[in-house]
């Protein structure tokens, strides 16, 4: 049997109600939010380069910024993380997080660079995702 309803209990609005202007947060968004921030953890130590600099949403030299490119292209390619969401959690737009993995594509032409971008991937497979190599 249901307890009596008191006039302190506050109302709770009915599902069916009209619909909230406002979107409902995402558990994913936080979920890929905080996978983009452990790509940038691992990048930025696997090229011995700062998060801080990775992180900074102004222009960078071309040795950070092409670290930033090997992330963004990692989180998008690896983590399946849509490019709107990788630029949000690069503090990038998405068209800079398209440009970057197009760019990186090309590069991985040069076995050097394909194996380097290799071991990203494999980083971020095992210590973002948890599978097993």
């Amino acid at each position: 049997m249901a307890a009596p309803k008191r006039k302190s209990d506050p109302e709770i609005p009915a599902a069916d109600g009209p619909p909230s202007p406002y979107p409902a947060p995402k558990k994913t968004d936080e979920r890929m939010m905080s996978e983009c921030e452990a790509v940038i953890d691992i990048v930025s130590a696997f090229f011995n380069v700062s998060g801080k600099d990775i992180r900074n949403p102004t222009r960078s030299p071309a040795p950070v910024a092409r670290v930033r490119q090997i992330g963004m292209y990692a989180a998008h390619t690896v983590l399946q993380i849509p490019m709107k969401e990788v630029g949000c959690g690069f503090a990038r737009d998405r068209t800079t997080v398209q440009h970057a993995v197009n760019l990186v594509e090309d590069w991985r032409e040069d076995r050097e660079f394909d194996g380097i971008v290799d071991q990203v991937e494999r980083l971020v497979r095992v210590l973002v995702r948890r599978e097993a190599i």
